[in-house]
């Protein structure tokens, strides 16, 4: 009987201090877990950081009767990625610097970037002392031009960084420097969206002693940034905002030119025509596609909607033949093609006028009228593509 007593007290004790290893082990093993999740959030927060025409005589090109064609699109399901289960920090990525200098006088605005007489007076090689930010910086060029009725003054000055990202921090700077410093100037931020660059401000105001109004534009243009400082007529009170918009853009737009592709040949092949050729459904509707012009130009410049964007107007004309009741006609089955193997968006905002109408063709009615595209100065268009309800849709060479 005591023995049996003393085998139950035995098995209770061990009994008791396995369940207490056993709560050692959970407690332990949860100590672990609560170390382990702490440490993928604060890797996930620490990747989150580290990331930061003219026309042709016409001729007429008989092509099939009218068919209408018709398609279904099949569609496919794509499976849905599965997120892995653990984010892993990544690298931040490594800048890679440049050792070809870059020709910082052709960022500087010259006397044919901007309207007036302007003269350059002085061109100099400046040091880092003109600019904020110095991790990075390579050289710095400035010039001085005036013009002398009025007399306005401006101010040119680009310094090169050794990464574009360097130039990204330095533009930002300069320019919250600028905004918060009374001297020389006492600016206000003004709306940018005039300057061509992707990155870029403008501030208007007046020098700190009064004595005139000034405008300034910064950009970055690769690993450079540049400012444009107006000075306007000593004694007036308004700002040269237009001024300074000008200036830096001019550069800008002079940029680009330099640096835009020689467009590409277009292919000629069957449903393909030219500029002025009619093309012409049996007996009942024809089509000409009269003009193509690229780009768009208002008051000696391309007409830009948005930055780095040109407009592209089609004048299109068709008529309907006397045999015919009617025929709908619409300038949503007129699409451009661009390089690239894209398409330009149409353009609602700014539009070449007369437009192509949206409308109903009787007999012996012609309509003529305008459709406008927008797309990037460096995708050239290829072809104007007409694809009207009912009809065989063919192309016409763009250029």
């Amino acid at each position: 009987m005591k023995l049996a007593l003393f085998v139950c007290a035995l098995v209770l004790v061990m009994a008791a201090c396995g369940g207490q290893s056993n709560q050692a082990d959970k407690s332990t093993a949860a100590s672990q877990s609560s170390l382990i999740a702490t440490e993928v959030a604060l890797a996930i927060r620490a990747t989150g950081t580290a990331q930061q025409a003219s026309s042709t005589v016409s001729v007429d090109t008989p092509t099939p009767t009218a068919v209408v064609a018709t398609s279904t699109a099949a569609i496919t399901t794509v499976a849905t990625a599965t997120a892995p289960a653990t984010l892993i920090p990544t690298r931040t990525p490594t800048m890679v610097s440049s050792d070809v200098p870059m020709d910082l006088g052709s960022l500087l605005t010259s006397e044919h970037d901007v309207y007036g007489e302007f003269v350059i007076q002085d061109e100099r090689e400046v040091d880092s002392s003109l600019f904020v930010w110095q991790s990075g910086f390579k050289s710095g060029r400035q010039r001085h031009l005036t013009e002398a009725d009025p007399p306005i003054e401006l101010i040119a000055t680009c310094g090169e960084y050794d990464s574009s990202y360097n130039a990204m921090v330095a533009l930002q700077d300069q320019f919250t420097t600028a905004m918060t410093s009374n001297d020389p100037y006492i600016l206000s931020e003004d709306n940018h969206s005039s300057i061509r660059a992707q990155k870029g401000y403008l501030a208007v105001g007046m020098m700190s002693d009064q004595s005139r109004p000034v405008a300034i534009a910064w950009y970055q243009y690769e690993r450079a940034i540049c400012s444009t400082i107006v000075l306007g007529v000593p004694g007036s009170e308004g700002a040269p905002r237009g001024g300074a918009i000008d200036a830096a853009n001019g550069v800008l737009k002079r940029l680009e030119q330099a640096a835009a592709p020689t467009p590409t040949a277009i292919p000629s092949g069957p449903g393909i025509y030219d500029i002025g050729e009619t093309v012409r459904f049996g007996d009942s509707l024809s089509f000409t596609v009269l003009t193509v012009e690229d780009p768009v130009i208002v008051d000696g410049e391309p007409a830009s909607p948005k930055t780095s964007f040109v407009l592209t107007a089609v004048e299109l004309k068709a008529c309907l033949s006397s045999s015919s009741k009617d025929a709908f006609v619409s300038p949503l089955g007129v699409s451009l093609s661009i390089e690239g193997n894209s398409r330009a968006e149409r353009s609602y905002r700014l539009t070449r006028v007369p437009e192509f109408p949206t409308a109903t063709l009787f007999q012996d009615e012609c309509l003529q009228g305008w459709i406008t595209f927008e797309r990037h100065w460096s995708n050239h268009p290829t072809y104007v593509n007409i694809e009207m309800i009912g009809y065989e849709p063919f192309r016409v060479r763009a250029r």
